[in-house]
């Protein structure tokens, strides 16, 4: 069962992560760690729509405003990997993740929030888990579950919204693993709200019935 971060255990969790995971041994050097996308956008591709996207950083509670790697090794308990870290915070990291799976997936107007381009519509999102949770001591699973919406600029309506969540599993407890797993569902998750976001955006500008 996938489990959010919860606001009801926050300190808990901020106290894990000041004391870190004991339980994944001491590394004397704080290595870092990526989402770079695993393919790039095909050359020749024909857009799925001329719209202007804006994808804005996610929204998050603190410990996924940090640029530590979060783990779960056990029910209720959330500490960070000792003497690893992502390049940014997972927030960001899933932002660019998110403006390259729109682009790939038909929509060269995405882009971030940094972007001078005037938008037609943002994605806005909640990211409610980003953690490898220790079900299996042998094989840790990747929980990410993100809340998206579409805005239309022009109106400010919320077009849809959707929750996107995704588990993938490590093939094996070591961290370079658990960051491929993390990759991977970070993927997986980037394809399935480009879908849905031309999806929704194809079926708002099609007539009526």
């Amino acid at each position: 069962m996938i489990r959010a971060l919860r606001p009801g255990f926050l300190a808990a969790i901020l106290v894990q992560m000041l004391c870190a995971c004991s339980l994944l041994g001491q590394r004397k050097n704080v290595e870092l760690y990526d989402l770079a996308p695993r393919a790039s956008p095909p050359s020749a591709h024909t857009p799925a729509g001329n719209w202007q996207i804006e994808v804005v950083e996610p929204q998050s509670l603190s410990p996924l405003l940090g640029t530590g790697i979060l783990v779960s090794p056990s029910e209720q308990r959330l500490a960070i990997y000792r003497g690893a870290r992502w390049t940014d915070a997972p927030t960001l990291l899933l932002q660019s993740l998110l403006v390259h799976a729109l682009r790939a997936g038909g929509m060269p107007g995405a882009a971030g929030s940094s972007s001078a381009q005037r938008a037609d519509y943002l994605l806005e999102s909640d990211l409610r888990a980003f953690q490898a949770e220790y079900r299996d001591r042998n094989r840790p699973t990747v929980v990410i579950v993100l809340d998206a919406r579409l805005i239309r600029v022009a109106d400010g309506r919320s077009l849809a919204s959707r929750t996107v969540s995704v588990e993938e599993i490590a093939s094996t407890p070591a961290l370079p693993q658990v960051i491929l797993a993390f990759g991977e569902g970070a993927d997986r998750l980037g394809r399935e709200v480009a879908q849905w976001t031309v999806e929704t955006l194809s079926n708002a500008r099609s007539p009526a019935p």
